[in-house]
């Protein structure tokens, strides 16, 4: 692990830096209480690299969905380790975070010294916890403010009102140095991340005696740093997808069907009808396109149409696309020769393409008017794939 040095004059950002030298040559540990330290540090391996800042005091402000911060009430972890990946393209570590937080590619990860706490048991209670002991607890938390397992409480604060945070975790002065897994940490889902727990942290009898329990800290703090450098696990998925929501355009202007057919990531399919045509499509239940047009070939997976929801449009007015007041389901979706659609529809078409896409339709049903204009190009009449979510942002015409 690779550490990156500030001068002892540069500015981090109100914060300390965790160790430098001091006036008398001597090495200066800043970890003062309510007052912000950082270190800054590379973390490399074989599989890759990741950028690390390591927090004493580090506030968590109330702040808005995309920056760091709460969303409710200010919040101050003991220890904060910020991991965010190695290309961010800036050198300065709060621009990087920055980057990193708009991105949400950062995570965070944090840590509670709770040195009034000498067991597993006292932090997390027996394995089977009656609910009147748990009643009675609750009692004597308003009563005696001795609640241990609220300790635990507060990680769960930091896990859910933390934004991008991955763990929460209490460093204790206990007789279990081998950190037992399955004892001491609990896993939301079925990776390392996310998850809340504790770490016995046991300071040594005399001086330069290492704590015991700091190896397995180390080690669980390395295996989440090799879990971050990988896209394939659960929780990269569910972060990406999650980040991906919450930057859409929210959905107001649902129409008169609130937009109750489907999900939001379903496919639909929308057509070019022109006007004479609508009524051979809508009343026979089949659409048909050409498979390729003038700026390129259709962009359908017609092996995953089927199931599909399908939306036609048409240009009353030149630059507009206004789609029909119905909607279909897609039966199926078959590649043809010009000569079987034609064989199929039972006429000759006026196009001289060789190939076509064809719909079979069904369940047709109501569906108010969308204005198109900001998802279909002007000047093309291809049919398209889009998401749900992609219609229903759109103005009801």
């Amino acid at each position: 692990m690779a550490a990156d040095r500030d001068p002892l004059n540069k500015s981090n950002d109100h914060a300390l830096p965790f160790c430098c030298q001091g006036e008398d040559g001597r090495l200066r540990i800043n970890l003062r209480a309510g007052q912000t330290s950082i270190s800054r540090f590379r973390w490399r391996t074989e599989a890759g690299e990741l950028r690390a800042h390591f927090f004493y005091n580090r506030r968590f402000s109330p702040s808005e969905v995309h920056h760091r911060g709460t969303y409710s009430r200010p919040l101050r972890p003991d220890f904060t380790l910020v991991i965010i990946p190695s290309d961010i393209a800036a050198s300065d570590w709060r621009e990087a975070e920055r980057l990193a937080e708009e991105a949400g590619t950062v995570a965070y990860l944090h840590f509670d010294a709770k040195y009034r706490i000498d067991t597993l048991v006292q932090l997390f209670g027996e394995s089977e916890v009656r609910d009147e002991e748990l009643d009675a607890e609750k009692q004597a938390s308003k009563t005696t403010g001795t609640f241990k397992r609220a300790d635990l409480y507060k990680m769960h604060t930091y896990n859910e009102a933390i934004r991008r945070t991955v763990g929460s975790y209490v460093l204790y002065p206990g007789d279990d140095p081998k950190n037992i897994e399955g004892e001491n940490r609990f896993e939301r889902y079925h990776e390392i991340i996310s998850g809340v727990g504790a770490f016995a942290l046991k300071p040594g009898a005399v001086a330069d005696e290492e704590p015991a329990g700091l190896s397995s800290v180390v080690g669980f703090v390395g295996d989440i740093l090799s879990h971050q450098l990988s896209r394939f696990t659960q929780s990269y998925r569910i972060t990406y997808w999650t980040e991906d929501t919450i930057r859409e355009v929210p959905v107001t202007n649902y129409g008169p069907e609130r937009i109750t057919i489907a999900l939001p990531d379903a496919p639909i399919v929308l057509g070019f009808m022109a006007q004479d045509r609508e009524p051979e499509f809508r009343e026979q239940k089949y659409f048909y396109c050409r498979a390729i047009e003038e700026d390129g070939p259709v962009d359908i997976d017609i092996t995953a149409a089927a199931g599909a929801t399908f939306l036609g449009w048409t240009a009353p007015r030149v630059g507009d696309r206004i789609s029909y007041p119905w909607i279909a389901t897609i039966e199926s979706c078959r590649l043809l020769p010009k000569t079987a659609l034609e064989e199929k529809i039972g006429r000759e078409t006026s196009s001289e393409s060789p190939y076509y896409l064809y719909f079979k339709l069904t369940d047709l049903r109501p569906f108010s008017r969308r204005n198109l204009n900001s998802i279909i190009p002007t000047n093309s009449y291809k049919a398209r794939s889009f998401k749900w979510k992609d219609i229903a942002t759109q103005p009801v015409a």
